[in-house]
């Protein structure tokens, strides 16, 4: 990956930019859908799998139904919110006037419903998260923003050579 020719330097960065967008579908997957603090309750693993398969189609559904709110929008898919979708889809079914699957599914895909304002800029350099402990932090170890001034003052001593 050293040879620039290859490796475009704009593509790489394309595509780690991608990554983290599928980081965050992941994220989505396993934290906004399922919950943060919820673990599986079947006690079997045919119910064990029987839930993972349910979560995995909400999620299917909830990605095809922003897809299309975005395709209809002329927006990135990755623009809209799960979070924004899956509260969207729960009024939806609680207060659903028809039972059409296909009202529903209009009512969720209308893109005002899914889209963000704007993307949030990052408020924090990347950096790992320090473990939480009793004891007292350590602000100098491994700071990021520590800055120095330093001031140099240089002399320069000519010598006059004597034959």
């Amino acid at each position: 990956m050293l040879d620039p020719v290859r490796y475009p330097a704009a593509e790489l960065a394309a595509l780690y930019h991608q990554r983290w967008e599928i980081e965050t579908a992941y994220y989505g997957l396993k934290v906004t859908l399922r919950g943060a603090d919820r673990v599986l309750r079947s006690r079997t693993v045919d119910g064990v799998e029987q839930e993972l398969y349910a979560l995995l189609v909400l999620y299917q559904a909830s990605r095809r139904a922003i897809a299309e709110a975005a395709t209809t929008a002329h927006l990135d898919p990755d623009r809209l919110s799960l979070t924004t979708a899956l509260h969207t889809a729960r009024l939806t079914v609680i207060t659903a006037r028809t039972s059409d699957p296909a009202g529903l599914v209009s009512s969720l895909v209308h893109v005002r419903n899914l889209a963000p304002v704007r993307r949030r800029s990052r408020t924090s350099p990347r950096c790992v998260k320090r473990t939480l402990s009793p004891y007292a932090y350590n602000k100098t170890k491994g700071s990021v923003g520590h800055k120095t001034t330093v001031t140099t003052d240089v002399t320069l001593l000519t010598s006059t050579a004597s034959p």
